[in-house]
């Protein structure tokens, strides 16, 4: 169940975090808007679980988040990907699979490109936006259950550091890593945050960040 935003700004500066009342503003202003206001929610959730992890954590407009902790300073963009269409057309494939397999997941139908270059294409986009010399991170959190999950996530990070390596000069070589928050649970872990590091990337993080990004494993929703 969602917080309310009496509720959510409770929450955020109870646990610290700077830029509440702006973001609080931004929420009450787009109260009409439920796209909006879940890709909004997106940025508080992901600014809870790195308090949580033990962060200092500012709220902006650009980048989202202004994060401290561990040694090192570091700036991260949120992206919520919203229920797809394709989602609704899984939905009804796995209700009536009877005794056979379905595919499920793929926006090539319905979209025309596969799950893991959306998530590419958005962190080229965010990355082009970003002139820091400092780490970046890009937190994706999915509304869309069956086509972006973190299998998909890790196949786009893979296909971002390749390039990174191809080209250390170009734009992307900024991005340090990307976080993906997750709805579902995946046993036998039980974890619903991964991280995956971009080993190429020009803005590297600690060791100290990139060990405490490894060990967050959870976030509420």
């Amino acid at each position: 169940m969602q917080m309310d935003t009496d509720t959510l700004n409770h929450r955020l500066t109870e646990l610290g975090v700077r830029g509440v009342d702006a973001y609080c503003t931004k929420l009450v202003a787009n109260a009409g808007n439920s796209d909006v206001l879940g890709d909004l929610r997106s940025e508080a959730a992901a600014a809870m679980m790195f308090s949580t992890t033990g962060f200092t954590v500012e709220m902006r407009d650009r980048p989202d988040l202004w994060l401290t902790g561990f040694g090192q300073s570091f700036a991260a963009e949120v992206k919520h990907f919203r229920y797809k269409s394709q989602d609704s057309v899984d939905d009804v494939a796995l209700r009536n699979h009877g005794d056979y397999l379905v595919e499920f997941g793929d926006t090539r139908l319905t979209e025309g490109y596969a799950a893991w270059d959306q998530v590419a294409n958005v962190a080229r986009r965010k990355v082009a936006q970003f002139t820091g010399r400092v780490p970046y991170l890009l937190v994706i959190q999915s509304s869309s259950l069956h086509c972006i999950d973190d299998l998909v996530v890790r196949t786009a990070a893979n296909i971002l550091d390749e390039e990174i390596s191809a080209d250390a000069h170009a734009p992307l070589s900024a991005l340090s890593g990307i976080v993906f928050l997750s709805r579902e649970f995946r046993i036998p872990d039980t974890k619903n945050v991964y991280f995956f590091g971009l080993p190429a990337s020009q803005n590297p993080l600690l060791p100290s960040v990139h060990d405490a990004l490894k060990r967050m494993r959870r976030w509420s929703h």
